[in-house]
């Protein structure tokens, strides 16, 4: 093996070479370093609006279990029966039912997922 390149380096340095556009270095890093940070919106308007929404009824619900103890109660209960609403069996199959018609449809009907960043090549 030959590891003297220096008869190598003298022919790539001695190639003619075309002098960059003016600017370019300007231009590389206005669009690189110097280009303004784009964040992106960590949440939708909508989402932004649904979460405004259910913390201004969890404070209300707060509020109104603070003041008034009954309130408490009542709610106890509901969740009770909303519970055995859910232990009963033909409840359950309802809701077996509609869950699995609910996949097929999505199955059925899925469209392949596309990025929305394009395709990658590896």
């Amino acid at each position: 093996m030959n590891d003297d390149f220096d008869d190598l380096d003298r022919a790539l340095f001695a190639l003619p070479l075309d002098e960059p556009p003016s600017g370019l270095r300007e231009s590389i890093l206005r669009a690189t370093v110097y280009a303004p940070l784009v964040a992106p919106a960590p949440f939708s308007t909508i989402e932004t609006i649904g979460i405004g929404i259910a913390l201004a009824l969890a404070t209300w619900i707060a509020w109104l279990c603070v003041a008034d103890h009954g309130i408490i109660a009542s709610v106890d209960a509901g969740a009770l029966q909303f519970v055995r609403a859910l232990a009963d069996t033909e409840t359950f199959v309802w809701l077996g039912i509609g869950g699995l018609v609910a996949a097929w449809i999505s199955i059925a009907f899925a469209q392949p997922f596309q990025s929305p960043f394009g395709r990658r090549t590896p």
